[in-house]
C-alpha cells in the first residue's frame, strides 16, 4: 500500500498516539527522513535507521528486537512482500 506523504504522517501520528509508543524506528531512506522531522516534538523518541542490506537480511538481523515485544509492522507494506 502506497500513500501520499501527508497521509503517511497522519497515519504515523495516529498509530503513535493510539499505542503510546516510546520509541519509533524509521528507515533513513526515501520519505523516512522527512517523516522523522514531522514526528519530532512528540513524547516519542524518533530514531532513524540507515539501511545497510536488503530487507530480508535486515529483518533477520533484527529478530531479537521483534521477539522482545510487540512491534507494529504493516502486513501490506513493501517489507511484507516475499514473506509468507
Amino acid at each position: 500500500m502506497r500513500s501520499n506523504f501527508p497521509a503517511l504522517c497522519d497515519l504515523a501520528s495516529v498509530l503513535i498516539s493510539r499505542r503510546k509508543h516510546r520509541y519509533v524506528l524509521i528507515e533513513d531512506a526515501s520519505t523516512g527522513s522527512p517523516l522523522a522531522d514531522e514526528l519530532k516534538g512528540r513524547r516519542t523518541v524518533i530514531q532513524l535507521i540507515k539501511p545497510q542490506q536488503d530487507k530480508r537480511v535486515r529483518l533477520f538481523t533484527q529478530q531479537a528486537l521483534f521477539s522482545a515485544g510487540p512491534r507494529l509492522v504493516s502486513a501490506s507494506g513493501s517489507m511484507a512482500a516475499g514473506f509468507p
